[in-house]
């Protein structure tokens, strides 16, 4: 504790405490937060990668119901981590991409997101059986992406 440190040094070395004073302390910690250790990576900087399942984000930013597709969440997520200096790759389903489509909300941000590069669109197809529903290989491109990226 900052409280039990003490300033002799014949004190410190009797009890094993650090002679140091409280104000020594909080100006290291005060370095650490404008120091180095929250700067942008350098230039030579292993690459930090984010592969994002867009549709699973985007269902689970509509909240507990998770019926609609929200895009406006997925954008926020993207937009955290471009804030944090990580390069985004999102991957959702092309039948998402569709001002018609009752299962999508804010589907008007999606063309801006794939012309910057953060969004990709994946194939789908309409499975054939008793239900109607889309066969999506958004994950399957999630784990394309991810074994074969270089670094």
């Amino acid at each position: 504790m900052l409280s039990e440190a003490t300033t002799d040094p014949e004190e410190a070395e009797a009890d094993g405490t650090p002679a140091t004073s409280p104000t020594q302390e909080c100006s290291s910690i005060e370095d650490l937060f404008e120091g180095s250790v929250f700067s942008a990576p350098a230039a030579d900087a292993v690459r930090r990668l984010i592969v994002i399942d867009g549709c699973n984000v985007a269902r689970s930013s509509c909240g507990p119901s998770r019926d609609n597709v929200n895009c406006g969440g997925l954008m926020t997520v993207i937009r955290w981590f471009l804030v944090r200096n990580f390069e985004v790759v999102a991957f959702l389903p092309v039948i998402y991409n569709n001002n018609y489509n009752t299962n999508a909300v804010s589907v008007q941000v999606l063309p801006k997101l794939e012309e910057l590069g953060v969004v990709t669109f994946t194939p789908a197809r309409t499975a054939r059986g008793e239900r109607r529903a889309f066969i999506n290989y958004d994950d399957l491109s999630v784990f394309h992406h991810h074994t074969y990226v270089q670094f």
